[in-house]
Order: C-alpha cells, then sequence, then structure tokens
C-alpha cells in the first residue's frame, strides 16, 4: 500500500493505492499543522506546477513557484516529491536525484510516475531519503542564516 498526498488550487487529496482500486479522500484547505499530519502519513507528494495563462508582462504566464512551500515541507516530512516544474528551476533540487519530475500538463505522465514510484519501494524510500536530506541541508533555519552571515 502506498499513500500519496496531491496539491490541487484549493484541495488537498490523499490517495491509498493498492492492488484492487484506490481509495481517495479530499481534505478540503487545511491547517499548517493539520497538513503536516498529513505529509506524514504519505510517502508521496504530487504537486502538478504549471503556468497560468495569465500574460505577466513578459510574454508567458505567470508560473507557481519551484518547489511550492508546500512541497519543501511535504519532502521535510520524507514525502517524495512529484512535481512538473515550468521554471526548470534545479539549482536547489535535481530531478531524479531528490525528487521526480514530470512535464507540466501531463495526467498520463504524473500517473505514471505515481504508479511506478508505488512498484518501487527501494527506489521511493531512496529518494524520500536524498530529498529530505537536501530540504534540512539547504532550507534549514540553521542553513539559510549561515547562507547570509558574511564572517
Amino acid at each position: 500500500m502506498c499513500y500519496f498526498a496531491v496539491r490541487s488550487s484549493a484541495t488537498f487529496f490523499t490517495m491509498k493505492i493498492g492492488r484492487i482500486r484506490p481509495a481517495i479522500t479530499a481534505h478540503g484547505w487545511l491547517q499548517p499543522d493539520e497538513l503536516r499530519a498529513v505529509y506524514e502519513r504519505c510517502h508521496v507528494f504530487a504537486s502538478p506546477v504549471t503556468r497560468d495563462d495569465v500574460d505577466a508582462g513578459e510574454g508567458e504566464g505567470m508560473v507557481d513557484g519551484f518547489p511550492t512551500t508546500a512541497a519543501t515541507d511535504a519532502m521535510a516530512t520524507g514525502a517524495v516529491l512529484v512535481s512538473s516544474n515550468p521554471r526548470h528551476e534545479h539549482r536547489v533540487f535535481e530531478p531524479g536525484r531528490h525528487y521526480v519530475e514530470v512535464p507540466e500538463r501531463d495526467p498520463g505522465a504524473l500517473v505514471a510516475a505515481l504508479l511506478s514510484l508505488a512498484d518501487d519501494r527501494d527506489a521511493l524510500a531512496a529518494l524520500a531519503d536524498r530529498g529530505a536530506g537536501r530540504v534540512r541541508e539547504r532550507m534549514s533555519a540553521r542553513a539559510i542564516r549561515s547562507s547570509f552571515m558574511l564572517w
């Protein structure tokens, strides 16, 4: 059994993938302490980030940040991030090493990535460890504070 958290615009869903059929729970809008409990129960956090259709004045739609705060929070609890990355931002997290990257607006690729992780527990555990370690290494209060200290 593998548990997933999926972020949509305003609702968090959890899915339990088993051999017979998935079970999906819609949680609605959750407070931060409630989110942490959901993340800690999940093995995977899916965040299908997309480019908005609104023109930001540069000829491109506005883009969600990568990774989103919710995605980093989930990774910190040991959930594997499966996400699109329309900004092509790879300075902190490397696809395949710290998270699974899927093409933007490609639900088939998202489902394939989720199912492959459900089938390969060793790969899931290794990605979870590397992702959580990278969050601690680069985004902990200590790491952020030390990156700004000049002495």
